[in-house]
């Protein structure tokens, strides 16, 4: 490849890195295609642009079932800490680190991932059965709002991510449910940690009607 060539090569790939850029933000902006973003005044730690771009990725991760991508995300240092009811509780949720996570697939290790509201029992699931049957319930790719650390639906469990994470910013995924009185709304928050290359999943909490 001649200098010239070489040169065009690399501006062309950073003009389609701009455009894709520009694209998903439009695509993310409140009134565009009826997706809405509803973001806090805080933008310590890293812009909101790049924050809603990382949940983007983690949302396409958890589609396809892709623990591997998903471990790409993960905090290096902690893992990543699943909360199945919108109230974060160390002592009970569990924590996955991110070699754990990259290599899930292959995994036969069942955890208790929390008590479920149906029945009761312990749900007592491999890593790639809780997300595949439990978190994932739901097109969350599909959300029609965007909170950047803002919840933007509770129910009657207590919400309390800011305080489980004070270092820590998130994203607020939410699908409204299809009645009138919203009783099937469901929500991932993904929470972020900022480090000095980047944000770094920290928690996936995942929300519901619970009564």
């Amino acid at each position: 490849m001649t200098r010239r060539a070489a040169i065009f090569a690399v501006i062309l790939a950073l003009i389609i890195g701009l455009a894709a850029g520009c694209v998903l933000w439009s695509l993310l902006s409140p009134g565009s295609d009826g997706i809405s973003v509803f973001q806090s005044d805080s933008g310590e730690n890293g812009s909101n642009t790049a924050l809603l771009c990382a949940a983007m990725d983690v949302l396409d991760a958890l589609n396809s079932q892709d623990c591997a991508a998903l471990s790409d995300w993960a905090d290096p240092e902690v893992g990543v800490t699943f909360t199945p009811y919108s109230t974060v509780d160390f002592s009970t949720d569990v924590t996955i680190t991110a070699k754990e996570l990259k290599k899930a697939d292959s995994e036969t290790t069942s955890y208790v991932w929390g008590v479920s509201l149906g029945d009761g029992e312990p749900m007592k699931m491999t890593v790639t059965e809780f997300l595949s049957d439990f978190l994932w319930d739901a097109d969350y790719t599909a959300c029609p709002s965007f909170g950047v650390d803002t919840v933007l639906y509770t129910g009657n469990a207590q919400e309390n991510v800011t305080e489980a994470y004070p270092d820590c910013r998130f994203v607020d995924c939410y699908l409204p449910g299809q009645g009138d009185d919203n009783l099937d709304w469901s929500a991932l928050k993904l929470v972020f940690l900022w480090r000095d290359d980047g944000w770094y999943l920290r928690g996936i909490i995942h929300s519901q009607a619970t009564a």
